[in-house]
């Protein structure tokens, strides 16, 4: 990924809250920190440069006065399709040569290192 994104010129942060953004569409400011596990202010900072170049805008909650929706312009949408999807199919190919078994078994394991990285997260890491 860090390759691919020198070779485009953006961040892995920065193409991480694009990809985020393409995919799922208008996030809250405050789940995009907790999805790309950053703080709000790095946040900040990753959607005021999207702005500044245009990939991005900020728009007011439908709902909730408090929150800010990110969402992708219709540049930043250009931009990930031409950038990030060829990348996107190239992983998807790299796992689809694998059999069956063996992503099911490799999508099991990843699981289960999510799961003691999340545990051992919440509870403050390791002390002793």
């Amino acid at each position: 990924m860090d390759a691919h994104c020198e070779k485009i010129g953006t961040s892995p942060a920065r193409a991480r809250l694009m990809s985020l953004l393409h995919c799922g569409g208008a996030q809250r400011m405050t789940c995009i920190a907790e999805a790309l596990g950053v703080s709000p202010r790095n946040v900040t900072a990753l959607v005021d440069g999207l702005e500044t170049d245009g990939f991005a805008e900020r728009e007011p909650h439908p709902v909730d006065r408090r929150a800010t929706m990110v969402r992708l312009t219709p540049a930043g949408l250009k931009w990930a399709k031409q950038n990030l999807c060829p990348l996107f199919e190239q992983y998807s190919a790299a796992f689809t040569k694998l059999p069956k078994a063996d992503r099911v078994e490799l999508a099991r394991l990843l699981s289960a290192v999510r799961e003691t990285l999340q545990a051992h997260a919440s509870c403050g890491g390791d002390k002793g």
